[in-house]
């Protein structure tokens, strides 16, 4: 909704950083604290959010289990906050990007976002975006306990994948196509695909001036979203493959109608109902991505920037294609538009299942 960051005052600029800190991991942490001591089943609500097929858990009680992960949180952004200060960041903005990275929120104090700053500092953005992407469970049990469970975790190896693969592809793209040197078509290439793969929302480029094809992809990994368990938005790549991997089984089930052929992740078989809800899920998602799509059509807005500000808020990144691109903004949508992609934040965040299990009577009883 900001036209001029600069203009806006400090303390503005470090309470939207600060809501968006709160609004990562930390804030669905700090509800599974809360929640026991009203007596509902606050673990419900972590299972949901911090893994979408089974939590270990590190600890007996799930307070323990929150703790810990809110000294991880704390210590990534404190981290990533001297890192950039090492740089040619100040203490003021080291600290409002930080928070604004370890939460996947990517709000910054300038308007021109990271594109304002060093390489260095761009560098260290793109390893803790690409951090606040991995499943935060996964990432203290390999801190605390087994220092190859992240490494084994099928999720987080096409994770490294997709962020390698696409990553490359646009390098070359950008070397070969538009004659970018390497050094900045690496750096740009592989912010934009890490940004936009852990939603964050950052950009050191306007990616909508690629060819068509290069931004397109940025679209899909928006789509896609980083691991569950982490502070990204998106669908998540978790059930990506619980997808792909039942679509390939099914064709395998046609041609052998009796065998009995599960879907397994990491070595383990996935159940009918998880399998039925990834399903459920996705084509839930689709669907209120589709129709927010078509009410700000109808509401006059054009077709680029009504599918990327659909897609952008409610994956939580923000920053999509059309007028709502890099260096645009919100401001100018109608003010029925904005209610709409307020909801559409909203559920994105919190994800879809988890607010209709927070607001439903059974699991306040519970």
């Amino acid at each position: 909704m900001l036209t001029n960051i600069e203009m806006v005052p400090k303390d503005i600029l470090l309470w939207r950083s600060m809501t968006q800190w709160l609004g990562g991991l930390a804030i669905i942490v700090f509800a599974v604290v809360l929640i026991p001591f009203l007596s509902v089943g606050g673990m419900q609500l972590f299972m949901t959010e911090m893994n979408g097929i089974n939590y270990d858990k590190l600890h007996p009680r799930t307070m323990h289990t929150a703790k810990r992960l809110w000294g991880l949180y704390i210590f990534f952004t404190l981290l990533q906050t001297l890192l950039l200060h090492a740089g040619d960041m100040d203490w003021f903005d080291a600290v409002c990007h930080s928070m604004t990275t370890i939460s996947s929120g990517g709000f910054s104090t300038r308007t021109t976002s990271l594109a304002g700053y060093s390489n260095y500092s761009q560098i260290v953005v793109t390893f803790f975006m690409a951090l606040s992407g991995c499943n935060f469970t996964l990432l203290l049990i390999t801190l605390l306990r087994n220092p190859l469970a992240l490494f084994k975790n099928e999720e987080f190896k096409h994770y490294c994948i997709i962020i390698l693969t696409i990553g490359t592809t646009l390098a070359l793209t950008l070397i070969f196509m538009l004659h970018t040197s390497i050094g900045e078509s690496l750096r740009a290439s592989f912010f934009s695909v890490i940004s936009a793969l852990s939603t964050t929302g950052f950009f050191v480029t306007d990616y909508t001036l690629w060819p068509t094809g290069m931004w397109t992809l940025l679209i899909l990994l928006m789509f896609i979203g980083a691991c569950s368990g982490s502070t990204s938005g998106g669908i998540k790549i978790i059930r990506h493959l619980i997808f792909t991997k039942n679509a390939l089984l099914d064709l395998k089930r046609i041609i052998h109608p009796n065998a009995v052929i599960p879907v397994k992740i990491n070595r383990k078989s996935i159940s009918n109902s998880v399998i039925f809800k990834t399903l459920t899920f996705i084509f839930v998602y689709f669907f209120i991505f589709i129709g927010g799509t078509f009410i700000l059509l109808a509401l006059g807005v054009d077709f680029n920037t009504s599918v990327g500000a659909s897609l952008a808020t409610l994956s939580n990144l923000g920053t999509g294609i059309g007028s709502v691109g890099p260096y645009g903004t919100y401001a100018f949508l109608p003010q029925t538009a904005k209610w709409i992609l307020m909801a559409f934040m909203l559920l994105g965040r919190v994800e879809l299942f988890t607010l209709i299990t927070i607001f439903t009577r059974n699991f306040w009883r519970g």
